[in-house]
């Protein structure tokens, strides 16, 4: 079972703060910025902790519990829930590999889970923050990056299947 990763923002600077979620939330709050929670591989209980600290509604929550959801955006009171599905190309075996991605997004808070694990949201905080004109557009700026992360991948994956493509020609070509 892991533990959520917390990071506060304020603006684009991250500050240190406690690993609860409760805790954390407050110091965002206190100094007018954003928290970034991380959790990868969660259990129903801890879905259930983050749903209670930031008063996420009962819908959004039984749908981020719901796994093998496909990609969409919901509005639930006042937080946004959506589903992404980065995509990752697998070479050796040839085959593309898609994982799902559940975020809760309010006014001051942005939350990353991960159901599986696969996908690796340090990777995608840390690229967040070589771009602090994109954190000091708050939780709605991250989202905006989140999309553009995952779609950016769909690229890898696209160069991943034309290059087995002109594989196949090519020995279809020598064939002849």
């Amino acid at each position: 079972m892991a533990q959520p990763h917390c990071v506060v923002y304020d603006r684009h600077t991250p500050v240190p703060t406690d690993p609860d979620p409760a805790t954390a939330l407050a110091a965002a709050r206190a100094a007018g910025g954003m928290l970034w929670v991380g959790l990868s591989r969660p259990t129903r209980e801890q879905v259930h902790e983050l749903a209670d600290v930031f008063g996420l509604e009962p819908l959004g929550v039984a749908s981020a519990l719901r796994t093998h959801q496909r990609s969409k955006l919901d509005r639930y009171g006042e937080h946004l829930f959506v589903v992404v599905q980065p995509a990752q190309y697998d070479d050796a075996a040839e085959t593309v590999e898609c994982h799902e991605v559940d975020l809760f997004v309010g006014e001051d808070f942005f939350i990353a889970i991960s159901p599986d694990g696969q996908v690796d949201l340090e990777k995608l905080r840390v690229l967040l923050e070589e771009h602090p004109e994109v954190l000091d557009r708050g939780p709605y700026g991250v989202l905006w990056a989140t999309f553009e992360f995952v779609t950016r991948g769909y690229r890898d994956v696209l160069d991943g299947i034309e290059h087995d493509i002109d594989q196949i020609e090519e020995t279809l070509r020598r064939r002849r």
